[in-house]
């Protein structure tokens, strides 16, 4: 009971009626690019590039927590590879001037989708948190918003040694493959 007390003091002062408002600059820690970015989301403006997703794809997914976007994106880098090594290109062609191109373009799909899906996300997160603790204090929803939103390098710490372990397990199938 003691840490939740110190937690509940550690979660940003709000009004003392919460107001959806409140309740997303709870999730988004207070991050005001998220907060502006949720206003024009709510009034329409659903989509909105966003430099980070496209530039370390599934790494920023991770870092704000949305590990089932990530590992979506994870399987479809995947998928995508092997379609490109072993059905559109040889290992002998010049396949690595193509791959370029087709990565980056993916990778802009994911700046364009990055705010929208994570805005979705924050939406769904706190609808459901507003039912689960409609009976409770203001406090402990939003101490469970603030832990729930915002961002974790653990998450980005955690999936790349998963990723890179699963880079080599399929690295060393493919390399007995050839002897």
């Amino acid at each position: 009971m003691q840490d939740l007390n110190q937690n509940i003091r550690e979660v940003p002062e709000a009004v003392n009626t919460i107001e959806d408002r409140d309740l997303y600059k709870t999730y988004f820690n207070d991050d005001q690019y998220y907060i502006e970015k949720f206003e024009k989301y709510r009034n329409g403006k659903r989509f909105s590039f966003n430099i980070w997703p496209f530039l370390f794809g599934l790494y920023w997914f991770l870092y704000r927590k949305m590990n089932l976007e990530a590992f979506i994106i994870y399987v479809v880098y995947l998928v995508g590879g092997f379609i490109l090594y072993f059905r559109v290109f040889t290992p002998i062609s010049s396949s690595r001037f193509y791959i370029l191109p087709i990565v980056l373009f993916f990778n802009l799909i994911l700046g364009y989708l990055g705010n929208y899906l994570y805005l979705r996300k924050a939406e769904r997160q706190i609808k459901n948190y507003k039912d689960r603790y409609s009976n409770n204090t203001e406090k402990l929803l939003q101490l469970s918003l603030y832990k729930k939103g915002g961002s974790s390098v653990n998450g980005v710490i955690i999936g790349y040694l998963i990723s890179s372990a699963i880079t080599v397990i399929i690295i060393a199938v493919l390399f007995l493959q050839l002897f």
